[in-house]
C-alpha cells in the first residue's frame, strides 16, 4: 500500500511538472530579470536552492579514444575546417539535481540564456572567465514512456578568452528531479527493460519506446488466443541466449517459433527449412495433412531435407510443429499435420514475403484476384498483413479489381484484401468496380483506407454502397493521410442526395483533388446544389464527370453559374448529359432544354 502511495506521488508530481514544462517550454528563450548568480555559487560549485552537497556532480571527461571513435564515425564529414571531436556534445557531462520543479524550471532559463562565471583562482591557471552559452534543450517530460528518464538534457557550449585565441568546448547538463531518482533506484525495472531492449530488431533509439509499445501490445493480445499462446510458450522455451527477436506480429511469431522448434534437432537449420518447405506445398496443394509420400515428393529438390524427413519419420522421432493423425497402415501412408492451421498459413506468407517479386500469385490483377478469392488463402492475407501488403504494392503500386475486366473480388476475396491496405504506406491506386459492398464491409473498408497514407486514386464504381459511400469518402477526404487523394470515382454507388452532402462539405476544402465522377448517383436538385458548393470554392478540380443525371434548366443553370463562380483556375473538363465542357471549347447540349440546336 505503501509502495502504491509513493508511485503515485511520484506520478501527480510528473505530471505537473509536465504541465509546468509544456507552460514553460517556448517562454525559455524569452527569460527577463533573472541572475545567474542569484541561484549558483561558483566558489562551491552547487546552486543555491539545494542543501545536498551532491546536488551537481561533474563526470570525469570521456575517454580520448572512444571520443575520438565517435566523433569520427558521427561528424567526420561535415566538415574539412573542423576537427570532428570539437562537435562531440557529452565530451564533459555533469548532472544537476533539483528538489520540485519549478527550480527545475528557473534553472533551465538559466542554462537557455546562457551566463558568465568566474573559476576559482588556482584551477585553470590564469584561465579565470568563462561563458556557457545554449545550443540545445530537449524536455523528456514531454511525452510520459517508459522508455526514458524524465529529465531536461541541456547542450552548452563552454567557452573561455585567452590572451591569443579563444577555447571552447561542448558540454552535456541533465536536469534531474531527486524524487524521480530516487524512485528509479528504487524500483526493479530497468533489468527487464533492458532484456527486451536488447532484443528490439531497431537500431535507432528514437523508435525504441514505439517497437517497445507494438510489441508488447501484439503479446498482450497473443495471450488470449490459446495457439498464438503456445507459441509464446515455444519462443520463451528456448534458451534466453539464443533470443535474438521478440515478435510484433502473427508473421513475426510463427517464423520465431519454427526458429525455436528446430533447435532442439542436431541440425536446426535444416530442421527450420524442413518445416517451411512442408507448410509452403500443403498451402499451395490447399491441404490441411500430408502424408510421407507426399513429404516426400515436395523435398525431392532438397535431398538433405527429404533424407532428415525420412530420418525422423523412420525413428519416429517428433516432427517440429506436426503432429501425427493417422499412423502408417498397409493401406495408406502415415499422416500428419501442423499443430494448428496458422501455422502452416504463416510459413506461407513468409515464404511470398522472401520470393514476392517472383511470385506468379501477384503478377496481374487477374493472378492477384484468383488468389484472394481463394477461401484457402484468407488467413494468410490476414497474418501477412501490412507486411506482406507493402512487399506486393512495390512490386506493383496500382491494384485493379474489376468485374468487368475478370478481375472482380468475392466477398471472400474482399475480405483478404483488407489487411493487404491496412496501414499500406506504398500503395497508390486502388479499384474496386462493380461488386456490392455492404454498409457494414463498407465501414471496415473505409478504415483500412484512411490507414494508407499514400493513396492517390480511389474508384469504388458500381458499389452500390449507398450513403455509405459518401461517409466513407468524406471521412478519408478529411483525414490526414486522405490529403494527397487526387482522383475520385464514386459513379453509380446510389450515393443520392444524402450521401452528396458529406461528400461535398469534405471536397470544399480539399486541396489535392482534382479528378471526380459521380454519375448515376440520382443526386436530384438538392445533391447537386451540394455539388454547386463545391464547383464555387474548390480550387484543385480540373475533371468533373456527372452522367446518368436528369437535370433541370434551373439545375443546369446554377451548376453553370458556380463553374463560372470559381475564382480558381477552375473545372477545365466537365461532362453531363446536359452540359459538355473542355479546355479549348464549350459546347452545350440542348437536347435537353427543348431546343434545336447545339449552341456554339
Amino acid at each position: 500500500m505503501i509502495g502504491t502511495e509513493i508511485f503515485s506521488e511520484q506520478l501527480e508530481e510528473a505530471l505537473r511538472m509536465k504541465q509546468e514544462f509544456s507552460k514553460k517550454e517556448i517562454s525559455f528563450l524569452d527569460v527577463k530579470n533573472l541572475k545567474a548568480d542569484s541561484f549558483i555559487k561558483v566558489d562551491d560549485q552547487y546552486f543555491e536552492q539545494i542543501d545536498d552537497k551532491d546536488a551537481l556532480v561533474i563526470g570525469r571527461i570521456r575517454d580520448p579514444f572512444e571520443m575520438h571513435f565517435d566523433a569520427v564515425e558521427m561528424y567526420g564529414g561535415y566538415s574539412s575546417d573542423v576537427l570532428p571531436e570539437t562537435l562531440i556534445r557529452d565530451a564533459l557531462k555533469a548532472k544537476i539535481f533539483c528538489t520540485d520543479s519549478t527550480a527545475m524550471v528557473k534553472l533551465c532559463e538559466i542554462l537557455v540564456k546562457g551566463f558568465d562565471t568566474e573559476l576559482a583562482a588556482g584551477l585553470a591557471g590564469n584561465l579565470r572567465q568563462m561563458r556557457i552559452e545554449a545550443a540545445q534543450l530537449t524536455n523528456r517530460f514531454d511525452r510520459l514512456d517508459p522508455s526514458h528518464n524524465r529529465t531536461m538534457r541541456f547542450t552548452g557550449k563552454l567557452s573561455a578568452k585567452l590572451p591569443a585565441t579563444e577555447v571552447s568546448i561542448y558540454v552535456d547538463i541533465q536536469v534531474n528531479h531527486t524524487a524521480i531518482v530516487k524512485t528509479r533506484q528504487l524500483e526493479t525495472s530497468q533489468e527487464p527493460y533492458t532484456y527486451f531492449r536488447e532484443r528490439l530488431a531497431v537500431s535507432s533509439l528514437v523508435n525504441v519506446a514505439e517497437e517497445m509499445e507494438r510489441i508488447f501490445r501484439f503479446l498482450v493480445e497473443a495471450t488470449r488466443l490459446p495457439v498464438l499462446f503456445s507459441m509464446l510458450v515455444i519462443i520463451c522455451g528456448a534458451d534466453s541466449d539464443s533470443l535474438k527477436g521478440l515478435p510484433g506480429s502473427e508473421l513475426e511469431l510463427y517464423q520465431l517459433a519454427t526458429a525455436a522448434a528446430a533447435r532442439k534437432l542436431v541440425n536446426q537449420d535444416a530442421a527450420k527449412d524442413l518445416i517451411s518447405a512442408v507448410a509452403i506445398a500443403n498451402q499451395m496443394a490447399r491441404r490441411r495433412e500430408i502424408s510421407t509420400i507426399e513429404a516426400g515428393a515436395c523435398l525431392t529438390k532438397t535431398p538433405e531435407l527429404q533424407t532428415l524427413w525420412n530420418t525422423l519419420v523412420k525413428e519416429e522421432k517428433p516432427l517440429p510443429l506436426l503432429k501425427l493423425v493417422a499412423a502408417k497402415s498397409a493401406k495408406q501412408a502415415a499422416q500428419y499435420e501442423f499443430v494448428h492451421l496458422s501455422i502452416q498459413e504463416g510459413l506461407f506468407a513468409a515464404d511470398l514475403l522472401r520470393n514476392v517479386n517472383t511470385w506468379v500469385g501477384w503478377c496481374d490483377d487477374v493472378s492477384a484476384a484468383k488468389f484472394l478469392n481463394e477461401q484457402f488463402n484468407q488467413n494468410v492475407c490476414r497474418i501477412g498483413s501490412t507486411t506482406l501488403g507493402e512487399a506486393l504494392a512495390k512490386r506493383r503500386a496500382s491494384w485493379h479489381f474489376e468485374k468487368e475486366m475478370n478481375s472482380g473480388l468475392t466477398a471472400v476475396g474482399r475480405k483478404g484484401l483488407l489487411p493487404l491496405l491496412q496501414n499500406n504506406t506504398i500503395l497508390r491506386s486502388v479499384t474496386l468496380s462493380g461488386m456490392t459492398i455492404d454498409a457494414t464491409e463498407g465501414a471496415v473498408l473505409g478504415e483500412c483506407l484512411r490507414s494508407m497514407n499514400s493513396l492517390t486514386l480511389l474508384n469504388l464504381q458500381g458499389t452500390k454502397m449507398g450513403v455509405i459511400a459518401g461517409l466513407l469518402a468524406a471521412r478519408l477526404l478529411g483525414s490526414s493521410n486522405g490529403a494527397q487523394l487526387t482522383a475520385l470515382n464514386l459513379a453509380d454507388t446510389a450515393l443520392g442526395k444524402e450521401g452528396m452532402a458529406p461528400l461535398a462539405t469534405a471536397l470544399q476544402s480539399h486541396k489535392q483533388i482534382k479528378e471526380l465522377d459521380i454519375s448515376n448517383n440520382q443526386l436530384g436538385p438538392m445533391g447537386c446544389t451540394s455539388l454547386c458548393d463545391v464547383l464555387r470554392v474548390n480550387r484543385s478540380l480540373r475533371t468533373v464527370v456527372l452522367l446518368g443525371e436528369k437535370l433541370g434548366l434551373r439545375t443546369s443553370e446554377n451548376l453553370g453559374r458556380a463553374l463560372l463562380e470559381n475564382r480558381g483556375s477552375g473545372v477545365n473538363f466537365w461532362r453531363s448529359d446536359a452540359i459538355m465542357i473542355r479546355e479549348e471549347t464549350i459546347a452545350l447540349n440542348t437536347s435537353d432544354l427543348g431546343a434545336a440546336e447545339p449552341h456554339r
